[in-house]
């Protein structure tokens, strides 16, 4: 038995909640769980719509099928306001929905903390000690590996750019997996229930949706939870701790539908926007239709064959640390509705977007009664960033031209060769950019938390999750995130032993 399946109903839910209460049981609140439940003795209560589900377990185990989760049953599959710089297009944001959250459904890449993020994150009030202490637990409880397998493209391009400093620098990406398979923070919870189960038995899981907070004389003093039909009101004493988890999306609203009102929820959104340049080549296909019974047994016994790439297999920086790369053995625009064609991507993205967006409730109405988010991504609105993309697509260009003259014969069919301008390759950008699934900023530290992760000024209200972020993270965020729950879990136990 997993520790998910030992959820208890919102019927069976007690009136009051005590101790340490997590609304959100994603990467961040997970880890938070596992970290309070072995440094205080108090009970923690993490609250998660999502629970169990049966049904996409082999996709979620498997790296390379993580692609096929989006729009499943773990994935809210958010969608954007309109984006006039992206050719008016409305943009779907997956967010994973379950314990583990957006970890169940993304490419599992780690990317340590870079210094600029650390920096950023001093600026807002936090210890440099503390953060590189917290940095080292994170890495003995996240369990990272150098990739089983990387596909005939991706290789090439490494074996292409390895003897080129000018061009940046490369590797294949470490991955969050355990034996070639993909791992989540809830996993933790699991381990846990191994090596310590009095510390796994203060942890319970409340299967429902947070509706709202109820706020008294500067305290959060109950919680409004549903699931189905069924709402309960539970109570929250003086000294017990609420954190919200919920996400850069799920916080931000949760708190702007409880009332809370300070000008700074829902602003400084932003995300790392990625622009594909997509090739054909002449080598074969990544994963054509259902992988076969060697690529299965190559998997299921040793963690390796194609079933282990996680697609995003490599990439890096240029030399000025402005862009970012990944490299998939696909078509990224396509895949995996096109899956098997031979096909490459050079996707390209800014480290330090200036762009910013803001969540906002949209207001009630006779058609619909419930607010419902509005995320207005912001996307380009500075300039800046328009100029910079269009540098980062002539990077990824470059990178291309090297491998090319490797032997490894590729011809480019988006943008396409006949692109080339700089209005050209704005109009481009417009059409056929993506999120990197990086949302963060839009309850920012320093501004609507304090050092203490202490939120709006309440007593008993804590945020640990990436609405945190003042400013993009220099890379995958994940590692960052990690160092911030177990830096804050210092911080909150510390409040209650």
């Amino acid at each position: 038995m997993t520790f998910a399946q030992r959820n208890i109903s919102l019927q069976d839910a007690p009136t009051a909640l005590d101790g340490h209460v997590i609304i959100g049981g994603g990467v961040c609140g997970c880890l938070l769980a596992h970290q309070l439940a072995t440094r205080s003795n108090q009970p923690v209560w993490i609250i998660e719509a999502g629970g169990e589900q049966a049904e996409n377990q082999s996709y979620r185990d498997r790296p390379a099928r993580w692609l096929h989760l989006l729009g499943s049953s773990d994935d809210y599959a958010f969608s954007t306001l309109p984006n006039d710089a992206l050719s008016g297009r409305q943009i779907t944001w997956p967010r994973g929905r379950g314990l583990g959250g957006s970890g169940r459904i993304n490419a599992m890449i780690w990317l340590p903390p870079h210094s600029s993020d650390l920096q950023t994150l001093t600026d807002a009030g936090l210890d440099r000690s503390s953060l590189n202490n917290a940095l080292e637990t994170s890495q003995t409880l996240i369990p990272t590996e150098a990739p089983r397998f990387v596909s005939e493209s991706s290789q090439h391009f490494l074996d292409s750019v390895q003897h080129d400093s000018n061009l940046g620098t490369f590797a294949a990406y470490q991955r969050i997996n355990r034996f070639g398979r993909r791992w989540t923070t809830a996993r933790l919870l699991d381990d846990l229930d191994q090596t310590s189960p009095e510390s796994t038995a203060r942890v319970r899981v409340i299967q429902a949706n947070v509706n709202e907070l109820s706020i008294r004389e500067n305290q959060v003093d109950a919680i409004q939870l549903q699931s189905g039909r069924l709402v309960r009101d539970l109570a929250i004493s003086a000294d017990t701790q609420v954190v919200s988890c919920a996400g850069a999306l799920g916080t931000p609203e949760l708190i702007m539908r409880s009332g809370i009102r300070h000008p700074a929820i829902g602003a400084n959104l932003h995300d790392h926007l990625i622009m594909p340049i997509i090739y054909r080549h002449s080598g074969s296909g990544f994963l054509a239709g259902r992988p076969n019974m060697n690529q299965l047994a190559a998997w299921q016994h040793g963690g390796t064959g194609p079933l282990a790439s996680n697609i995003a297999e490599c990439g890096g920086f240029d030399p000025s640390m402005r862009f970012q790369l990944h490299v998939t053995p696909t078509d990224y625009l396509r895949y995996p509705a096109r899956a098997g064609d031979p096909a490459m991507t050079f996707a390209v993205s800014l480290t330090r977007p200036q762009s910013r967006g803001r969540l906002t409730l949209s207001e009630a109405d006779a058609n619909t009664p419930a607010q419902r988010l509005q995320i207005d991504t912001g996307y380009l609105s500075d300039r800046n960033d328009v100029g910079e993309l269009i540098e980062a697509v002539r990077w990824g260009r470059q990178l291309a031209e090297s491998l090319q003259q490797s032997g490894w014969l590729l011809k480019e069919s988006t943008p396409g060769v006949k692109r080339q301008s700089d209005s050209q390759l704005e109009a481009a950008i417009a059409r056929f950019t993506q999120t990197l699934y990086h949302p963060g900023g839009s309850c920012s530290l320093g501004t609507v938390v304090d050092a203490n992760f202490r939120a709006c000024g309440l007593e008993n209200l804590r945020i640990v999750d990436a609405s945190l972020l003042p400013e993009p993270t220099f890379g995958n965020p994940t590692g960052v995130l990690a160092m911030l729950t177990c830096y804050a879990a210092q911080a909150i136990a510390g409040k209650q032993k």
